[in-house]
């Protein structure tokens, strides 16, 4: 006789899991308690954040006896929400996000719900109900501030959780567990493995919640003072991913099924460390898996543990330390004996107890016996029985009694089956599949397969033409996940027997063939995915050895070349796997290639060889035939020059006809076609190729106001930040600017070309062309311009450079004064008519000039710098007269002012020219004069009725950086312009004093107009490279602005919450744009009172606004898109809807409803992707560099800046923002992004582990703080002044890779700097124990480089300006992150007693 078998009871001192975790949060405050790789939660916050949550329940009415459903992805949040419920002694509903949303509905509406808590958006928390008339979906911030509880702890006759298992009914049926019975199970667990709150385990949760399997892990934590890490869903899903995870979180405890675990242990490194524990249950434990995971290492003990969801997660345990122990009579392991204090009996068919060693259904009795199915009283009847008075559980499970007392599992005796650890009852699946339409008879079946046992559905139509193609979606809407068969199979009839009924054994072959056969098909040609013509073309060689390798991948005997991998099971790490196969053997696809075309034969056919690597002509290097001309040799040698980008020449006009946006886009590229000079990059030594037009993104847009003086203002700031702009490293050397107004105001063009490929002529050529170009566009033709002689060419032809002088002291730092004087129409009309227009009037004007200073000088004889054209002093002039450069040359002259115009004249013609670069000066000292004069000539604009422009009153600006302006003590510019001569005197201030610079000014106006000239104006900004203007108009800063209107898309990511608080603090009134069913949702799930919410969403047309939502969007004057599917490795699909086709739908929204309103788009630097060869500069001048994508992410992301930046063409004032890593926060060392991904982490555990780190005194590393790049766009984006374009909002700081070691080792840890060959040898020893970690931390210094190089130095100075800095990195702050990365338990905690002060 079998009797029941009682073991020694368990003495808890509470039955409340709330009252667990409020001792572990006074016992242990500060120990770890949850943790998922992105968040890290003490058991003190823990407890607190889950008592604010009963708190808020409690406001709403929740209380004992209630139902929370609880939605959201497998984290921490979710956790935290658990307890929380718990708290409010409501039962927790724990939902599944792969239900789909009609499953779900179903499920809650069985239970009644009264209340449905999400952690974030997305499918099931969007719906806005649990189903007709159920409740509406709150996105909750766990963390959130609010009203601690006060109440009490629940009873534990209260129902905890309620669990949802399989039956045979088709309807949803819940187990109640209450809070005694989980406490009995965790306590019990605990006890049976000898775990006590000294012993702290770290657990690993890998399953859903919504199962029991979930909840091993977190009650054995909360039982033993442990902590429990969730490992991410992509991670479990990835076995090498899977075990990195682990080692990074410090885990020594898993729990899960043993298919899954054989499918993880294929990316388990060779020698990694053993797990203390791992549990395995859910399925029969074959005895060879068993005896295998313990002679290999894979765990210090092993536990098979058994128990169905009635009885509370688990009712027996099996436990061994060696295979020695594991019986060899039995193919499975035995589920052993009673935890607890559990009742096992064995009865037969009508409840006896069965004979010793016989077989017999399993009867679970005891504290673990659940109170039965929510709501259903007469299954709850059938199921739980009285059995010798107690109240027990019916199994349907066979098993037999051992002689050593454990039980050994024989099977079933009904037809539930066990998936992946899931319960599913094969007469469920088929009454769900013989539920739709078409199909007339069905068949659910197990088959074996390498990874565990495969669930498979078999259905014959009635049609047999028919398809079934839906048929998948009607059973996710009936079952869940692990219920629905995959593949679906079509026979044209079901075997039966010779009774009629149905052949099982004989299906099984069937569909074993069929599974077979479509992996070896080669399918149809033209199929779908088919590569280029002659797809097959590449031959068994290549499409053979793909083939061969997707076999062995995915356990198949064979795959056909043309068979779809997809179908198949392939998925995003057989992807990569592919890609890494394909590019050891020198050829490249792309991550989307994958899935565009999923045959071994089209991805050959697609397949291309990697490039070789070529010289980068923007890279470095002088080619031949392309060096620089004198006065560009002559800038790069100037020292004083802060920025070299910065010393430039711009024209700003004014249109009184309206400007067309694409006719100038087009008329620009024209211009820039046919003058290469002004994109090719420059560099000190030489040229690059021209780039190509499509490439510059050289026109841009902006709003003006009405007011006269908040133009000038809105004008000057602008084009000071388009000046700043120009990259010559990049080939950007030339920008547009069409600033457009309100009804009344004209249209201002500024154009800004960088001083190295442009002089006064060239100014005259590009009006000409542009002008030329845009009539041309706007009629729609092609504009006519002809090719012109090569810049570059007469360099070449130019005198060789001359050895650079001596260096000198660096002269005192001066700043620039600027005087502007004009003379009238008439004035100047008689000045001409008596000295001509040409060298006649630039010696009166240089006589005048000379005088003016050499009496403020008081010297009678003066040295002065006069440019000239230069085009004359190489080749052919006339070769060059419609060229665009800087063909400047100068000529070097000591006046006598009393000897006059006439001597001045012969001076200037005498006078030998020089190139700009040569070293001696005329007071043969060696030394240049200090005094310059540019005479540009006679400006006429070109006639174009359809633009009728002319010179802009404003100022386009500041054309010169700090440092470079000027670079003479004084120097006069002078013109005539619109039929005036306008004279500016540019001095340098206080080596110039202010009242002398406007005493030399005024004697030269009265030298030329007499005692009754005008006198000069100062000019707010420096007139230098200021080509053209009339006069000088006054800017006037506003002090006051209305608080600036912001629609920000993203509020709820990492970046984008630090993005709302920098906007507010900056006084910006915020509408965030969340993904919800309604504006009270999206406050719900942005969970923040005090912003502004409408509810929409970026995928949805007309962003899924409501009429109010509309209004309230349309109000914003600065629209600011931060939201992005942030997957590096994610489905292509996805990735292009979220990133690409959102953005497009977004434009076109502006483009409707608010098309005057900014546009700033947050993009990333994995725009830059990859080059093969030497490494490329990357600026914000650049987005095409010939680079390659990695991953679907980086291409979706660069395929929205082409879509933004051809939007900006079209009218548009766009912003781009990229960025890199973004970092842990400046003050906090808070790291949102999961630590253990990150390659700075990864490197420094290597280290840490084998106590050593090479010495890389050239390897640095960059942080980019969150709340700095939040707060740099903000900047950015509410500054007046800033010009549209992209910004690299990117650290400029560098840690070295040695500082940072040293940091590390001063912070408590123990790691030393050694040589190459010491570190081998350490991190070898490393290895031994922890293979991963030591293997990752070697592995980095051999990864394929992306050879960019990224260049921010332009928004760096934009920042500064602005008040944004970067810190840089101190040893205090990575202390602060070193201690957040081991709170969460991927680094050792730091030994304190060896910091260093």
């Amino acid at each position: 006789m079998t009797s029941a078998t009682r073991y020694v009871r368990s003495t808890p001192t509470t039955d409340s899991l709330t009252a667990l975790l409020s001792h572990l949060a006074r016992a242990h405050p500060d120990r770890p308690a949850v943790t998922d790789g992105v968040r890290s939660l003490d058991h003190r916050t823990l407890d607190a954040a889950a008592g604010r949550i009963a708190a808020r329940l409690a406001a709403g009415g929740i209380g004992r006896g209630d139902r929370v459903a609880l939605l959201g992805p497998r984290d921490a949040r979710m956790l935290v929400l658990l307890h929380g419920v718990l708290r409010s002694g409501a039962a927790a509903v724990l939902t599944d996000p792969d239900w789909s949303a009609a499953d779900l509905a179903r499920r809650l509406a069985a239970v009644r719900v009264g209340r449905v808590l999400a952690t974030e958006g997305g499918p099931g928390a969007s719906g806005g109900s649990g189903g007709p008339g159920g409740p509406g979906v709150e996105v909750v911030d766990v963390l959130a501030a609010g009203p601690d509880w006060k109440g009490g702890e629940p009873a534990g006759e209260d129902p905890a959780y309620l669990s949802f298992t399989s039956g045979s009914s088709g309807e949803p049926k819940a187990v109640a567990v209450t809070h005694a019975n989980a406490v009995h199970y965790a306590r019990s667990l605990a006890a049976r493995l000898g775990l006590t709150e000294a012993d702290a385990p770290r657990t690993a949760h890998v399953t859903t919640l919504a199962a029991d399997l979930g909840h091993t892990a977190w009650l054995l934590a909360l039982a033993t003072g442990g902590s429990v890490h969730l490992v991410p869903d992509h991670e479990v899903r990835d076995p090498a991913a899977f075990w990195a995870a682990l080692r990074r979180a410090g885990v020594d405890t898993l729990k899960t099924t043993p298919s899954h675990l054989t499918a993880l242990l294929e990316g388990r490194p060779a020698g990694a460390p053993p797990l203390r524990t791992l549990l395995l249950g859910g399925e029969a434990l074959p005895r060879p898996l068993a005896a295998a995971l313990l002679d290999d290492g894979v765990t210090e003990r092993l536990v098979n543990h058994y128990g169905p969801t009635e009885t509370t997660v688990g009712a027996t345990c099996f436990l061994a330390t060696s295979a020695r122990q594991l019986p060899t009579g039995e193919p499975t392991v035995p589920i052993g004996s009673g935890i607890g204090e559990v009742l096992l009996s064995l009865v037969d068919g009508v409840g006896r107890p069965v004979a010793e060693g016989a077989a017999g259904e399993l009867l679970i009795g005891g504290r673990g016996v659940s109170a039965g199915y929510f709501g259903r009283p007469e299954e709850t009847a059938r199921g739980f029985v009285r059995h010798d008075g107690r109240r027990t559980y019916r199994t349907g499970d066979l098993c037999r009694r051992r002689t050593d007392g454990n039980l050994v599992f024989l099977g079933r005796v009904d037809r539930q089956v066990k998936v992946r650890g899931y319960r599913v009852d094969l007469a469920e699946v088929e009454r769900a599949m013989d539920g739709y339409p078409g199909v007339a008879g069905s068949a659910a079946l197990l088959r074996e397969a390498p990874g565990g046992q495969q669930l498979l559905g078999v259905v014959r139509l009635l049609d047999p033409t028919a398809e079934v193609g839906g048929l998948g979606e009607y059973l996710r809407d009936r079952l869940p996940g692990y219920s629905v068969p995959q593949p679906i199979l079509v026979l044209p009839e079901l075997p039966v027997g010779p009774n009629g009924k149905l052949d099982r054994a004989r299906l099984g072959e069937l569909v074993t063939r069929l599974v077979e056969s479509r992996a070896e098909s080669d399918g149809p040609p033209g199929a779908a995915g088919e590569g280029p013509a002659g797809a097959g073309s590449a031959g068994d060689g290549l499409a053979g050895e793909i083939a061969r390798f997707w076999a062995g991948a995915l356990g198949l005997p064979a795959i056909g070349t043309r068979a779809d991998v997809i179908d198949l099971g392939g998925d995003s790490i057989l992807a990569m796997r592919t890609i890494a196969l394909l590019r050891r053997s020198g050829l490249r696809v792309a991550y989307e290639d994958f899935y565009r075309y999923p045959t071994a034969a089209a991805l050959a056919g697609v397949a291309v060889p990697v490039a070789p690597a070529v010289p980068d002509p923007r890279a470095g290097g002088t080619l031949e035939g392309r060096q620089l001309a004198p006065a560009q040799r002559w800038l790069y040698r100037q020292k004083s020059l802060q920025d070299v980008r910065h010393w430039n020449q711009s024209v700003l006009l004014r249109c009184r006809a309206a400007v067309a946006p694409a006719a100038l886009s087009a008329a620009v590229a024209a211009v820039l076609e046919r003058h290469p000079a002004l994109r090719r990059p420059l560099r000190p030594d030489g040229c690059g190729e021209p780039r190509a037009v499509a490439d510059l993104d050289p026109l841009s847009h902006s709003r003006i106001p009405r007011a006269a003086g908040a133009i000038a203002d809105t004008v000057a700031g602008v084009c000071t930040e388009l000046h700043r702009s120009l990259d010559p490293l990049a080939g950007r050397l030339l920008r547009a600017h069409l600033f457009t107004g309100p009804p009344g105001t004209d249209d201002r063009i500024a154009l800004i070309a960088h001083h190295l490929v442009v002089d006064g002529l060239s100014w005259r050529i590009l009006l000409d062309d542009l002008a030329h170009a845009y009539r041309a566009a706007l009629d729609r033709k092609r504009p006519d311009l002809p090719p012109t002689a090569d810049f570059y060419r007469w360099a070449a032809a130019a005198p060789p450079a001359p050895p650079e002088a001596h260096a000198t002291a660096p002269a005192a730092p001066v700043q620039p004064g600027a005087l502007s004087w004009a003379l009238d129409a008439a004035a100047t009309a008689r000045l001409v008519g008596r000295h001509g227009g040409g060298a006649g009037l630039e010696a009166a004007l240089l006589d005048a000039f000379a005088g003016a200073v050499a009496r403020w000088h008081g010297v009678p004889r003066l040295a002065v710098e006069v440019e000239t054209h230069g085009r004359d002093t190489a080749g052919d002039p006339g070769e060059f007269l419609d060229t665009v450069g800087w063909f400047t040359a100068v000529k070097h002259i000591e006046l006598d002012p009393s000897a006059g115009p006439e001597e001045t004249a012969r001076q200037l013609r005498e006078a030998p020219v020089r190139p700009m670069d040569a070293s001696e000066g005329a007071d043969g000292a060696g030394g240049r004069p200090v005094v310059g004069f540019n005479f540009l000539g006679t400006f006429r604009l070109p006639e174009e009725p359809a633009l009728d422009w002319t010179v802009a009153d404003e100022q386009a600006g500041a054309a010169r950086c700090a440092g470079g302006d000027p670079l003479y003590q004084l120097r006069l510019t002078a013109r005539v312009v619109e039929q005036r001569l306008v004279a500016d005197l540019v001095y340098g201030w206080p080596g110039v004093a202010h009242h002398a610079a406007e005493r030399i000014l005024r004697r030269f106006a009265a030298a030329l107009a007499g005692p009754a000239a005008a006198r000069p104006q100062r000019s707010p900004l420096s007139t230098s490279g200021q080509l053209l203007h009339a006069r000088v108009a006054p800017t006037a800063r506003a002090s006051v602005r209305e608080p600036a209107r912001v629609l920000l898309t993203g509020a709820t990511g990492y970046l984008g919450r630090h993005l709302l608080e920098a906007f507010r603090q900056r006084g910006a009134v915020v509408t965030c744009l969340i993904r919800a069913a309604d504006d009270a949702g999206a406050v719900r799930r942005l969970a923040d009172r005090r912003a502004q919410v409408v509810a929409g969403d970026l995928e949805r047309g007309g962003l899924g606004l409501s009429p109010a939502g509309l209004a309230r969007a349309r109000e914003a004057r600065i629209v600011v898109h931060a939201a992005a599917d942030v997957r590096l490795v994610a489905s292509p699909d996805e990735l292009e809807s979220a990133n690409h086709t959102a953005v497009r739908r977004l434009l076109d929204w502006v483009d409707e409803h608010t098309p005057h309103a900014r546009l700033h788009h947050v993009s990333t630097l994995a725009v830059s992707g990859g080059v093969d060869g030497p490494p490329r500069r990357f600026s914000e001048a650049d987005l095409w560099i010939g680079q390659h994508f990695r991953t679907p992410y980086e291409r979706t992301k660069y395929q929205a800046e082409q879509a933004v930046r051809a939007w900006a063409a079209t009218g548009h004032a766009v912003y781009l923002y990229r960025s890199g890593h973004i970092a842990a926060h400046s003050r906090t060392g808070a790291f949102q992004a999961n630590i253990g991904d990150n390659r700075i982490y990864q490197l420094v555990r290597g280290y840490l582990l084998a106590g050593a780190a090479p010495s890389r005194p050239d390897t640095a590393f960059a942080f980019s703080h969150v709340d700095t790049v939040a707060a740099g766009i903000a900047a950015i984006a509410l500054d007046p002044y800033a010009a549209p374009g992209a910004y690299h909002v990117e650290t400029p700081y560098a840690t070295p890779h040695d500082e940072l070691i040293r940091w590390t080792a001063e912070s408590g840890h123990p790691v030393r700097l050694v040589d190459d060959a010491a570190f081998a040898a350490a991190i070898a020893r490393a290895e031994r124990r922890h293979p991963t970690a030591a293997r990752l931390a070697a592995a980095w210094a051999q990864q394929e480089e992306r050879n960019v190089l990224v260049d921010s130095g332009y928004t760096t100075g934009v920042l500064d300006r602005l008040g944004v800095r970067f810190g840089a990195p101190t040893q205090q702050w990575w202390a602060a992150a070193l201690d957040r990365a081991a709170r969460t338990g991927y680094l050792p905690p730091a030994d304190r007693t060896t910091c260093r002060p």
